[in-house]
């Protein structure tokens, strides 16, 4: 059984649990307490998917989970209302892509889904917060060589990282407007797979990745929801296999860095 990256509360906070098996179904439980006493029986959403999931929160609590299907396409099941027990039917989003879809709640309280193509990077949003339309997928720029990886700035605008084609790291961010994208940049380094951002409680972002020595490397933000980024830092270790850094849960005033 493969659990999603992130399980329970740091991500659902209706303290919702979601895996995929090993006959690719996607299964949900419902957990009484952080420490993951179950309240629920774990319910079947889905069979015969063909990725992991990923999950986000809608503006009104509702836990969406997002995840590749067996044609290719991007996917979608969500809580039915605000009871946050009973789960709506899949629906197709449309699109081909690869790898792990990464969901993000905006500032503007709709959901946006970020997801590689061929090796490209695509992004459909819901019309308005909490809806089940969502638009068409529209490109945003090219050369990934990764799924996406998402968090916010500070001032809530959404910074979107990747390894690039070229074994680069790579990110676009949100303009002053919130809605159109600054052109990639790249944060430097040979990347053995994708970056992941967490935001920390100084409001700077972080960024941990896998160098190519099998190390844990980080790069932080020189200032607050610049564009500006460090080199990146040695914090040793070997990861094994495919495996690479995680964001994890967040205790009160401390963060922890699983790998």
């Amino acid at each position: 059984m493969t659990l999603v990256v992130e399980v329970g509360v740091d991500v659902a906070r209706d303290a919702s649990g979601r895996w995929r098996t090993p006959a690719n179904d996607l299964y949900a439980a419902r957990f009484d307490t952080v420490s993951g006493g179950n309240s629920t029986p774990p319910e079947k959403l889905d069979s015969g998917i063909g990725g992991d999931p990923a999950t986000a929160l809608n503006a009104d609590g509702r836990v969406s989970v997002f995840y590749r299907g067996s044609d290719g396409a991007a996917w979608h099941v969500t809580h039915q209302s605000t009871a946050y027990t009973d789960w709506a039917r899949p629906a197709s989003l449309g699109g081909q892509i690869k790898d792990t879809p990464a969901p993000v709640l905006a500032a503007d309280g709709k959901l946006e889904l970020f997801v590689r193509g061929s090796d490209d990077l695509w992004l459909a949003q819901q019309k308005s917060p909490d809806a089940a339309d969502w638009t068409d997928f529209t490109e945003i720029t090219t050369g990934l060589g990764s799924d996406p990886k998402t968090t916010l700035d500070a001032n809530a605008r959404i910074r979107v990282f990747w390894r690039g084609s070229d074994g680069q790291g790579y990110y676009t961010v949100q303009q002053a407007d919130y809605d159109t994208w600054q052109p990639k940049t790249t944060i430097n380094g040979v990347l053995l797979g994708a970056p992941h951002p967490v935001r920390a409680l100084d409001g700077r972002l972080e960024v941990l990745v896998t160098g190519t020595n099998k190390a844990v490397w980080v790069s932080e933000q020189n200032t607050v929801n610049t564009g500006s980024f460090s080199s990146f830092t040695s914090l040793a270790g070997s990861v094994l296999g495919g495996t690479g850094p995680r964001r994890a849960d967040r205790q009160p005033h401390r963060r922890l860095r699983p790998w």
